[in-house]
């Protein structure tokens, strides 16, 4: 973990995304910095970029080492050497979380497969200045699975009732067809027959769940039910061949979201008073269908 954070630290400063950095300043009087005068009235800019890759701050700046900074260096604004979120009171009010975001992703990602070059040949890091700074030619990489996940071949069940569909092919993400006719439960599938599982029957089936309709943190604390497909009373990355593959990072990215918005915020409703309209409607994913709109106070730490 600290080379990973280490790689990290030394791509923000070969490749800041911000190189002339917001935090503008203006010279209320006339001021010295350094042997140069900055007349009052004057707007500086950081010029990170120029700081990351100046020989007088950074040993052999221009090469890619990572190693340099498995000695402590922060990045979080009181080293000026490298501050690619900002410093002083404007600094970057979501570093911590973006970059806890950024290590998640990188590691799962190295974990889970294996990263090499497209048969055109090497990577171009060219850079060129938009909003951010973006490399001037798209990476174009190619992923190979490192580890293969044993399934049961073309099954899948429901645990609570015993009832399970057998001998039926994947045709999508939710999209299951019989090869022949088949009996789930009392029900006769016949051969062909091309069956959708709708996740949300089941999860609000007073059958599979008690009290379906309450929203109940409690009842996930008494059991322990996995998300992650071999429970299909809640499966909302699927299961079986066809499971979504980010199913472990997306929970991690969701739980690392939510506590840092909690642990920084007091989330209160607005002024109108109304109650949160927790209605639905189907899109390319189930949405509200009012937007969620309030204000967040921040903690004071």
């Amino acid at each position: 973990m600290p080379y990973l954070q280490a790689i990290v630290k030394e791509t923000l400063r070969v490749h800041p995304p911000g190189p002339l950095l917001s935090w503008a300043r203006l010279a209320i009087h006339d001021v010295h910095v350094g042997d140069r005068l900055v007349p009052a009235g004057t707007t500086a800019m950081v010029n990170m970029w120029a700081i990351t890759h100046s020989e007088d701050v950074w040993e052999d700046a221009v090469k890619f080492r990572p190693e340099r900074f498995m000695e402590e260096v922060s990045v979080m604004g009181s080293d000026l050497r490298l501050a690619p979120f900002g410093s002083g009171r404007r600094v970057c009010p979501g570093k911590a979380m973006g970059l806890a975001t950024v290590h998640l992703w990188l590691a799962q990602l190295l974990k889970g497969f294996k990263w090499v070059p497209c048969e055109d040949g090497e990577v171009d890091l060219t850079e060129h200045l938009k909003l951010s700074m973006e490399m001037k030619k798209p990476l174009c990489i190619k992923k190979q699975l490192i580890r293969i996940v044993k399934l049961l071949n073309g099954s899948c069940g429901l645990g609570r009732d015993g009832l399970f569909m057998t001998e039926m092919n994947y045709m999508g993400a939710t999209t299951i067809c019989a090869i022949h006719d088949v009996h789930v439960g009392d029900h006769l599938v016949p051969a062909g027959t091309t069956a959708m599982v709708n996740v949300w029957a089941i999860t609000h089936n007073e059958d599979v769940w008690a009290d379906a309709e309450k929203f109940r943190l409690e009842q996930f604390m008494e059991e322990d039910v996995s998300v992650m497909g071999s429970d299909l009373r809640l499966s909302p990355f699927e299961s079986g061949r066809k499971v979504c593959l980010g199913k472990a990072m997306g929970l991690a990215t969701v739980h690392l979201w939510l506590a840092q918005l909690l642990k920084g915020f007091r989330w209160v409703p607005c002024e109108d008073g109304e109650l949160v309209d927790m209605t639905e409607r189907l899109k390319l994913s189930m949405e509200m269908k009012k937007l969620l709109v309030c204000k967040a106070i921040p903690r004071l730490c």
